[in-house]
Formats: structure tokens, C-alpha cells, sequence
């Protein structure tokens, strides 16, 4: 399943330093229409180092090849060249595995990107020469890959993973090991359906939220509802909470009504946000949105 639209989400905060920013975004992917049995909803959370990447109701028709998500597929500078599987040195050459993650998998690739993929999926990984899932002379090469396998003709499955830039094999360890208990975990996915997926960051203390259908289906955080697929992110802080929100990309300029939970009220007036009813320990908010610019907000208790 190839991954070609995109649309992003940025949240900036200034840390201590005031020279100094931070960027959290959020990237929604969706599979093109360039097969129509092809269907399934991808998300992409940006936290720091940390991607954390949720798929769901993936499925498909196709009953000759398998579905599979791809973690990377790199050139390898020489053969001996290893990948590292679940601390593990992978140097040998010309192999493909299939490995079924009963706790976790961790995978350390040859381009400082670190891999983590909890229970219940199913992983191939591999050395070899030209692209396995290719048959063109022009793609030939030694590469190293990652994927999970949906299988033959998939019915909603779906996956979680998680990636690490500019790492190394004690950080994915250290990473996988914290997301062993709860307690140390350092994201929790909070919801993953064909409706919306939510991630929470707990060091940035950032939510995620990509809604693909609107109408009263969220029911993690501080968004209720909101009518319009959106992507959004929220920030809590001590004195209110930040909000971050654009349209996925393909939708048109529109209107966009989010509802949260409490009663809030708007720090600065804006142009093209307002808040348009708060009752019920509800806020509703309008904002006048323009495809992929996104609008941020901070909002203080009432």
C-alpha cells in the first residue's frame, strides 16, 4: 500500500530560552485511489524524536500478493552491513524472516531509525538483493527491510509502531523498555478505529487527535466532537490549554464547529476563530479554515 497524500499539523511552543522553539506535528497519510480495493485509514504523530504511526480498517480484495505496511527499505552500502533485531546483529545476507511479536519488537535500522512495534503484529524483515516486492531491473540493489504483514486480502486490520530519528541501539532499547509497563510508557494510543485515531505524548503532554468521520465518535481528551475531518492537537498546560486544528488535505475551505469538554474561554481574539456557545460544561468553537494552513488557539478556564 503505497503512501502518497499528506497534510501537517504544527503545534510551536517556546521553551525557557526564548531563542529556542520546539515543533510537534501531526501527519495524516491516506492510501490513493489508484486501486479501488484498496482501502484503509494511516496516521503519523510527531513528538520530538518520536513518530508514532497507527493504521486501521486496512483491507483489501487482492488475493494473489499480501498486504504489508512498510517500517523502511534501505540501500545497504555493503552486504555485512547489519540491522539490529531486538538487540540482535543482523550481518548475513540474502535472508527474509517472518516474526510474530508476542511483547514487543524492537528493530535498529542502517539509518539511525530505530523501530518499536508492540504485541500481536506480524513482522518480515530482510537482506537481499533488488526490491522483494518488485520485479523491475531498475529498482536492483542490496537493501535492508522492514514491513508488517496484513496477509492475503486483509479485512480491518490494522497496526501501531513506533519510530526514533537520530538513534542508536541503546536509545531503541531504552525506548521499548519504558513501553513495557504503564506507568514508564512513554506515548498511550487512546483510541484507534475507522473514525479517529488518538495518541497521547506523555512528555510533551500533547494530544493527537486525525478524525476520518464526523459525529459524536470521540471520546478521549478534552475534544467531544467535531464536524469535519480534521487533524488536531491539544497541549495542557497550567494556565489553559492550547489547540491546534486544520483540515486534512482534499477538504475544502470550510467551517469547522469543535466542541471540548469544560468551559473555556478564548485568551486573544482572532479572525477567523470564535467561540460560539458555551453551555453544559461544553465549549463549541468555529474556525474559519483554509485546506492545510493550520489555526492554534489558547484557551483559559472560565
Amino acid at each position: 500500500m503505497k503512501l502518497e497524500k499528506d497534510s501537517y499539523l504544527v503545534i510551536n511552543e517556546a521553551n525557557n530560552s526564548a531563542s529556542e522553539n520546539r515543533r510537534y506535528a501531526m501527519c495524516i497519510y491516506e492510501d490513493p485511489n489508484y486501486e479501488s480495493s484498496c482501502s484503509g485509514n494511516k496516521s503519523k504523530f510527531f513528538f520530538d524524536n518520536r513518530i508514532i504511526c497507527l493504521g486501521s480498517n486496512i483491507e483489501n480484495d487482492r488475493n494473489k500478493y499480501k498486504t504489508e505496511t512498510m517500517l523502511f527499505q534501505n540501500s545497504l552500502k555493503t552486504k555485512s552491513e547489519p540491522i539490529w533485531v531486538s538487540g540482535s546483529a543482523r550481518e548475513d545476507f540474502d535472508f527474509k524472516e517472518s516474526l510474530y511479536t508476542k511483547s514487543f519488537l524492537s528493530i535498529l535500522d542502517n539509518k539511525e531509525k530505530g523501530y518499536y512495534i508492540p504485541g500481536g503484529h506480524r513482522v518480515s524483515i530482510g537482506k537481499c538483493n533488488k526490491d522483494p516486492r518488485s520485479n523491475s531491473e531498475i529498482t536492483s540493489g542490496d537493501y535492508a527491510f522492514a514491513s508488517i504483514d496484513h496477509g492475503i486480502s486483509p479485512k480491518y486490520e490494522g497496526y501501531e509502531y513506533a519510530m526514533l530519528t537520530k538513534t542508536n541501539l541503546e536509545g531503541i532499547k531504552a525506548f521499548c523498555h519504558k513501553m513495557i509497563f504503564e506507568e514508564t510508557a512513554l506515548y498511550t494510543v487512546l483510541q484507534c478505529n475507522k473514525y479517529v485515531h488518538i495518541v497521547k505524548d506523555k512528555e510533551t503532554n500533547i494530544t493527537g487527535y486525525a478524525v476520518f468521520n464526523c459525529g459524536n465518535l470521540i471520546d478521549k481528551g478534552f475534544v467531544k466532537d467535531v464536524d469535519s475531518p480534521v487533524m488536531i492537537m491539544t497541549k495542557e498546560k497550567e494556565e489553559g490549554l492550547t489547540i491546534s486544528l486544520t483540515l486534512r488535505k482534499g477538504i475544502s475551505s470550510k467551517g469547522v464547529t469543535l466542541t471540548l469538554d469544560g468551559c473555556w474561554g478564548l485568551k486573544t481574539a482572532g479572525k477567523n476563530y470564535k467561540i460560539i456557545s458555551n453551555k453544559k460544561n461544553e465549549t463549541a468553537i468555529w474556525f474559519n479554515c483554509q485546506q492545510g494552513e493550520p489555526i492554534e488557539i489558547e484557551l483559559t478556564t472560565k
